[in-house]
């Protein structure tokens, strides 16, 4: 993961990974009855499972989140373990079935309409350490060659008028004070915020109560927000020339996109039910705002800066827009009923992370072509499993569930887990419904990425834990 402003394959997981929210049962089952339906939580992974329906619902979920992460860096020299969490309250989904029941071999036509989180990017981590090199030797990495009026004034232009970096008389050959050698205390506090929250028309039909078809449109908006304060500070007395050093990066990213699905479901026989989906790309329209700032605090020296201490830089205000295509989704799906008292299920979901695709507008081709290059790259296919399983005591259902995601990088196909339960008391008017969810989601970043990987660097491992309660209201209309 990089925290430099700008699209990288990072991104195409953040808006193609979805660990879907919706309502508490689907949450607890692991989101694995895709295949059963009879939620409006299911929809979203089989459109067929709307067929299931024969009286017309509405539910609202609200929920609330906790983001724990623990940084680490075993490769520094010296390092501050730090822990932080985020909280939040959100409302995961409003659904409205309307049900149709239909004599002869068309059971039922019905529609839905309704609103889904389907990605939460809330997190708050930092880190504190020690190691060689410095973002100064980064920055001079880019400015080489360049003109200073041709330098990028998000990064190392900022560099540049701060005196971060310096020019020679002759040449454009620029130099940091730092060498990787150099042993500095960095500081990081990173501030993440928002989701993808999807608007879902979807509609579906039984057929001798043996067939189910459905077809779901969705528009999933985005919103995600980062701001990055990285900072250096001369701990150590290392004989150069400065005392500290701040890099504040914001970013703001918003689009909406458009998606559709087609699913079936099919039971041989009154207890097996067997479902298949296929979601088509997401296509989204992006939109980044962002900018940056430097501050460089010196020694007030005459003959290495021309002005006294400290410098601060400001960028422009900057906007850029693009497309993203996100892969296609197929998920297989599998329930078996157990003597009307419960049910286990099953869903097995690919995708492949390096088919995504970003657009550009024209004058940017080549960059296009360089990322898009890199997702193919770097990414791979995922396959992920989810299992759970309901068992009903009177009017009060029992649920469990877990979930494996397979990291979507080349060089990781580990499995990241998830795992979920919860409870529920239904009447024939009524249902209230509870679901806890933990997953697991281990990365590591870097505050910034020399053009020479064997350079010195920094790495900071992310091990974060998020926790999720939510509580789900239906009405049978």
């Amino acid at each position: 993961m990089s925290l430099l402003i700008g699209q990288n394959p990072s991104e195409m997981i953040r808006y193609s990974q979805q660990q879907l929210s919706g309502t508490a049962p689907s949450v607890a089952v692991a989101n694995s009855a895709g295949a059963l339906g009879g939620d409006f939580g299911i929809i979203l992974q089989n459109p067929a499972s709307i067929g299931v329906y024969r009286n017309s619902v509405f539910t609202i979920s609200p929920s609330f989140h906790i983001t724990a992460a623990e940084t680490r860096s075993p490769m520094s020299q010296s390092y501050l373990r730090t822990r932080e969490s985020e909280t939040s309250f959100n409302l995961d989904n409003i659904g409205l079935v309307f049900a149709d029941s239909w004599k002869g071999g068309l059971n039922t036509f019905n529609f839905a309409l309704g609103y889904n989180r389907i990605a939460k990017f809330d997190a708050s981590y930092s880190y504190d350490l020690q190691s060689q090199g410095s973002i100064g030797t980064h920055f001079a990495d880019l400015a080489d060659g360049f003109l200073p009026e041709e330098l990028n004034y998000f990064q190392e232009g900022l560099a540049y008028e701060t005196y971060a970096i310096g020019l020679p008389e002759t040449g454009f050959d620029y130099f940091s004070d730092f060498t990787d050698e150099d042993l500095v205390q960095k500081q990081g506090d990173i501030r993440i915020d928002g989701g993808i929250n999807e608007f879902t028309l979807a509609m579906g039909a039984s057929i001798e109560q043996k067939f189910l078809v459905g077809l779901k449109f969705g528009v999933p908006i985005v919103s995600y927000t980062e701001e990055i304060l990285y900072t250096e500070i001369n701990s150590q007395n290392i004989d150069v020339p400065f005392n500290r050093l701040e890099f504040d990066q914001y970013l703001n990213t918003s689009g909406i996109g458009f998606n559709t699905a087609l699913g079936f479901i099919f039971a041989p026989v009154r207890e097996v039910r067997l479902g298949m989906s296929v979601q088509t790309p997401t296509w989204y329209s992006m939109n980044d705002d962002f900018d940056s700032r430097l501050y460089f605090d010196y020694i007030d020296d005459p003959e290495l800066f021309p002005e006294a201490p400290p410098q601060e830089s400001f960028s422009p205000q900057g906007r850029f827009s693009y497309n993203v295509n996100t892969p296609w989704v197929v998920r297989g799906q599998g329930g078996f009923l157990i003597n009307r008292k419960g049910f286990v299920s099953f869903e097995l979901e690919y995708l492949d992370y390096g088919s995504g695709r970003f657009g550009y507008d024209p004058g940017f081709e080549q960059d296009e072509r360089v990322l898009n290059r890199e997702v193919e790259d770097q990414l791979s296919s995922a396959l992920n499993l989810k299992v759970g399983g309901e068992w009903a005591l009177g009017d009060f259902r029992l649920r469990g569930g877990a979930a494996w995601f397979q990291n979507p990088f080349e060089d990781d196909n580990g499995y990241q887990p998830s795992y979920s339960g919860g409870f529920g008391y239904r009447t024939d008017d009524f249902f209230i419904d509870f679901a806890y969810r933990w997953a697991q989601n281990d990365f590591s970043i870097q505050p910034y990425q020399r053009l020479n990987p064997s350079d010195a660097s920094t790495t900071v491992q992310v091990d974060q834990n998020n926790h999720q309660i939510l509580l789900t209201l239906g009405f049978v209309l």
